[in-house]
């Protein structure tokens, strides 16, 4: 039986299925890496974190309707999404929230 190793970057994770979308925890058979491969997903996690870094530039502009503290928030979570790709993991990352 053919496998597919699917990759969902917008979630952090991946799963085995058959030819008929049915889900496994292991793959049993030849796999395959699809839609794409591991590294082509990973440059999609990297794209997606860049687009959330470019939604949240606003908060560091000087004018940014903030407090003090509001703008350490968003300060700690925009390094968070910078660091996420140190160690990345499929299935252990998670998206670093606000």
């Amino acid at each position: 039986m053919k496998m597919y190793k699917i990759y969902v970057p917008d979630e952090l994770i991946f799963f085995y299925a058959d030819e008929y979308g049915e889900r496994y925890d292991a793959p049993s058979g030849d796999v395959v890496e699809a839609p794409y491969s591991e590294d082509e997903a990973v440059q999609i996690v990297r794209q997606l974190r860049t687009d959330r870094l470019y939604q949240c530039d606003w908060t560091q502009l000087p004018d940014a309707p903030l407090t003090d503290a509001e703008r350490a928030q968003w300060q700690a979570y925009r390094q968070a999404l910078r660091d996420m790709m140190n160690n990345f993991q499929w299935g252990v990352t998670t998206w670093p929230t606000l």
